[in-house]
C-alpha cells in the first residue's frame, strides 16, 4: 500500500483570498486527498495565509505574473501533485464530503 494519496485537488488563487478562506476548511477535510494552492502572484499574501493555517496544503508560489492565465496556474500545480487523479476546483467551490467516495467508485 501507498502513502500517496488518491486525489490531488488544486486551487489557482489569483486575487481570491476571501473565497479561498471560505472553502479551504470544508476541502481539507477530505480523506485520501492532498491539497495544492498555486499562489499566482496574488497581492493578498495568500501563500502566508496558507501555510500558517494550513501547514498540510502545498503552496506553490509564481510571481511577477500580473496577468493570471489559468493553464499556466493549473499546469504549475499539476506539476507539484502526486495524486493519481487530478481534480481542479476554482477558489469559491466547497466539495461534498462524498466527493472521495463517489470518485474511488469511478474506473
Amino acid at each position: 500500500m501507498t502513502d500517496e494519496p488518491r486525489f490531488s485537488l488544486i486551487t489557482a488563487c489569483k486575487d481570491r483570498l476571501h473565497h479561498l478562506k471560505e472553502t479551504l476548511p470544508q476541502n481539507c477535510r477530505l480523506e485520501n486527498t492532498e491539497f495544492i494552492v498555486v499562489d499566482y502572484d496574488c497581492p493578498q499574501k495568500t501563500r502566508e495565509f496558507v501555510r500558517s493555517e494550513f501547514p498540510q496544503v502545498k503552496v506553490v508560489e509564481v510571481d511577477e505574473r500580473p496577468t493570471f492565465n489559468a493553464s499556466i496556474a493549473r499546469n504549475l500545480g499539476a506539476r507539484a501533485a502526486s495524486g493519481s487523479s487530478l481534480i481542479f476546483v476554482d477558489a469559491d467551490i466547497a466539495l461534498s464530503t462524498d466527493l472521495v467516495g463517489a470518485a474511488s467508485e469511478m474506473p
